[in-house]
């Protein structure tokens, strides 16, 4: 894809990766999402639609942020950091294109890509008209590519060394244009030789020799003509009208540039606008539509207002009186059955390690060994039945849930747990969140018989977002008492919880709250 063939190489190309972009949202495989955008973003770029292009790499980088660390992700960002460069090149945003090709310099892993890269920032300079700043930066370019074995891009830079030289002094530059030329004949590729020749004619023409001049560019020309490149023909026979035409072509050739210029910047500026125009009409569509929605409904909503109000004053009342009963109730419930559970577990083992003290006579340590068995019962117990209030720290209370969980066979990672502001959650809760990550917990320990357990948080507004997810045995999603009462409580408090999961699959839960 990075040297198409034809236009048609493009299309299917790009049909390609819109189709394994998609494949990979639908895995949620992110790393193979940035891989997809990146290509993507190239393709739009190659075809002009160089707004489509950077809303990928946006996009893109977006995602990059939320991946772990790694070689291949700092790969991807120096790619698309790369893309942005020639985009807002292309655009003649020198100054943006330059910040965006050094970041992608700070990530280049090689001496190939950072050669690349220096050369490309080089061109900016050159386009500026600044000779002496591409010069400075293609001597460090040419320091690094001499490191590999890399001719393409050792000509390239010496090429282009070869312009800049001449650019600052006429008689400068042309023994770097001479190797770049031996280098690329090497190659066995000729169209490799059109940007030789086409700088030595131009590097003969400054020097006023005319004839050596016209050699070359018609060398160039003629390559030109056998890659069928309109791009190619168009720069060779404007260095030939330039070498042999009277100051009418000279100012023709000078207005063109002059026009296309003026034609790019005028269907960017197009492109952007019609992006923003659409944009703007479907607000507008969409604030018509909610206005016309608004007025048939407003006569129908008052008359539903008073109703409303009327029974949410009946439904008060008895609400209130209900809710005091079932309060009531619960807490009865509830002490019922911590009595019983301490009674049946504590009182029965401290019993026991009294009876064996009295008639084995145990050891000192034994009996050490047996209270603290009872002690980590009775701190279950007292986990199980804690409430959460303001004097606790959230934080630290849920990282000592997820460790006592964690065991030889069970790793459990945690990201961004300290990061969240737990002040924006209410008591209430922060005791269901508790109580839900237990379950999903316990859950887990029962059934799963996974290795391996990772909780994400995340802030967004003034919203908590969870992710948990273990490689266990997974399931077919039927719903139980564990998952029920975890749902039940997450919507008891105005969140969501959804759960993803198949046979041998893992577990996965996504929680807002």
């Amino acid at each position: 894809m990075s040297t198409p063939k034809s236009e048609q190489d493009l299309i299917s190309s790009y049909l390609y990766f819109k189709r394994y972009y998609e494949l990979k949202q639908e895995e949620r495989d992110t790393t193979s999402i940035i891989y997809s955008l990146s290509y993507l973003a190239n393709i739009e770029y190659k075809w002009g639609a160089y707004y489509e292009s950077e809303e990928l790499c946006t996009e893109a980088l977006s995602l990059l942020d939320v991946i772990e660390s790694s070689d291949y992700r700092k790969s991807l960002r120096k790619s698309i950091f790369h893309q942005l460069g020639s985009l807002y090149r292309k655009q003649r945003n020198k100054e943006k294109g330059l910040i965006l090709y050094n970041k992608a310099l700070a990530y280049a892993a090689s001496s190939r890509d950072s050669a690349t890269i220096l050369n490309n920032i080089s061109t900016i300079y050159k386009d500026k008209k600044d000779f002496i700043k591409s010069q400075e930066v293609l001597l460090k370019a040419l320091e690094v590519v001499k490191r590999s074995n890399d001719t393409v891009s050792l000509a390239l830079i010496l090429d282009n060394l070869g312009f800049a030289k001449f650019n600052i002094n006429l008689k400068a530059g042309k023994e770097e244009l001479d190797e770049a030329l031996e280098l690329r004949k090497k190659l066995d590729k000729f169209d490799a030789l059109l940007p030789s020749y086409l700088n030595l004619g131009k590097y003969y023409y400054k020097n006023n020799e005319i004839e050596i001049a016209k050699s070359y560019l018609q060398k160039a020309d003629s390559i030109a003509k056998k890659t069928k490149n309109k791009h190619y023909r168009i720069n060779t026979l404007g260095e030939l009208v330039l070498l042999e035409g009277d100051d009418l072509n000279r100012e023709y050739v000078r207005l063109s540039e002059e026009v296309r210029l003026f034609n790019q910047r005028k269907d960017n500026k197009n492109a952007y606008l019609k992006y923003n125009t659409k944009a703007q009409e479907r607000i507008a569509e969409m604030k018509e539509l909610e206005a016309e929605k608004a007025n048939e409904k407003s006569l129908l909503f008052q008359l539903l207002t008073i109703f409303v109000i009327l029974i949410s004053i009946i439904g008060y009342f008895l609400y209130r009186e209900k809710s005091k009963k079932k309060l009531v109730e619960n807490v009865i419930q509830t002490e019922g059955r911590i009595s019983k559970t301490v009674h049946d577990v504590i009182a029965n083992d401290i019993y026991h390690i009294m009876t064996k003290f009295q008639v084995e006579k145990s050891s000192k340590a034994e009996i050490l060994d047996d209270l603290d068995v009872v002690y980590n019962k009775a701190r279950d117990i007292s986990r199980n039945n804690f409430v959460i209030d303001d004097s606790i720290d959230y934080p630290e209370i849920l990282g000592d849930l997820f460790g006592s969980y964690e065991n030889s066979e069970l790793r459990l990672i945690t990201n961004g747990l300290k990061k969240i502001n737990w002040e924006i959650l209410s008591i209430h809760k922060k005791n269901m969140l508790y109580r839900v990550l237990k379950e999903l917990l316990t859950n887990m320990t029962k059934y799963s018989k996974a290795s391996f357990v990772t909780i994400f948080f995340e802030e967004k507004g003034n919203k908590v977002f969870i992710k948990y997810k273990d490689n266990g045995v997974g399931c077919d999603l039927i719903k139980k008492n564990g998952l029920i009462n975890a749902e039940n409580r997450i919507n008891s408090v105005g969140g969501t919880i959804t759960f993803e999961s198949e046979p041998n699959k893992g577990f996965t839960c996504k929680i807002k709250s």
